[in-house]
């Protein structure tokens, strides 16, 4: 009797998207913690996503998205 085996090969999947929040943001856009804000107030930068009363988070894809559209036309 002949065993066959198989050998699995395990896939690393990227979420399709989660939460940032600051620490990580800050490290992914490069900007400070007020300068977002300012940006974000003139509809330049993501919006936050209250968790909570003072708790806030970013999407991942929306920061992946402005980080290719200021590469592209240079926003900031």
């Amino acid at each position: 009797m002949k065993i066959q085996t198989t050998t699995f090969i395990p896939v690393q999947r990227k979420p399709k998207d989660r939460l940032v929040r600051e620490r990580e943001c800050r490290a992914i856009t490069g900007l400070a913690r007020q300068r977002r804000w300012e940006l974000e107030k003139q509809g330049k930068f993501p919006k936050r996503v209250y968790l909570g009363k003072r708790s806030v988070a970013w999407r991942l894809s929306d920061l992946e998205k402005w980080i290719e559209e200021v590469s592209e036309n240079g926003l900031i």
